[in-house]
């Protein structure tokens, strides 16, 4: 089976099974638990692999190749953000800006530290956290305190009668050390920022 390359919004189907929409700006790669990633037009060569979604321990899906046939030849495994972004060298990864990692577009895709990439986890990145609401704010007994994490070491920033006003000095320190990331902004919305 050959591939076919069609435009403005038609589908079609890779020879290894996903279906794709193909628009003027982007690619929808149909994956086989239902889920949609998108590309950038450019990045047709991507359609002949067969993807899937992959779903990690943090919750958010991806899309994975483990090879494709296309060529005779096994490829091997590839993540379809290294593929557009680049497979980052040393510790740094690849962060998906909205948080949205099948978003695979080049403007949604950037490289940065493992510290930066946990800091723009977003609002459910607490969820253990059965005390407050809020990251990095925690209960005690009649009290909350605010805390924030910088390399690995927890700092304290206070101890608040309610958990609105921990939360506001937890952000005003966030901000003071890394400004407002793209996920964090409905954050700072709900306490009342101007952004």
């Amino acid at each position: 089976m050959t591939r076919r390359l069609v435009r403005n919004g038609t589908t079609g189907r890779n020879p290894v099974g996903n279906e794709l929409i193909f628009t003027d700006s982007d690619i929808r790669i149909f994956l086989s638990s239902g889920a949609v990633a998108v590309i950038d037009a450019d990045m047709a060569h991507l359609t002949e692999r067969r993807w899937y979604e992959k779903r990690c321990r943090h919750g958010n899906c991806y899309a994975m190749s483990n090879g494709a046939y296309g060529s005779g030849v096994r490829k091997p495994p590839l993540w379809l953000h290294h593929a557009v972004a680049g497979k980052p060298e040393g510790r740094a990864v690849v962060d998906h800006i909205d948080g949205d990692g099948l978003n695979c577009k080049r403007v949604n895709l950037r490289v940065v530290s493992n510290t930066e990439n946990t800091r723009n986890r977003g609002a459910n990145a607490q969820k253990n956290n059965t005390t407050s609401q809020f990251l990095g704010v925690r209960r005690k007994k009649d009290r909350y305190t605010a805390h924030i994490k910088i390399h690995g070491k927890r700092f304290w920033l206070g101890s608040y009668p309610t958990e609105d006003e921990a939360n506001v000095a937890r952000l005003k320190k966030e901000q003071e050390l890394w400004g407002i990331t793209p996920r964090r902004a409905d954050a700072f919305r709900r306490a009342g920022w101007a952004l």
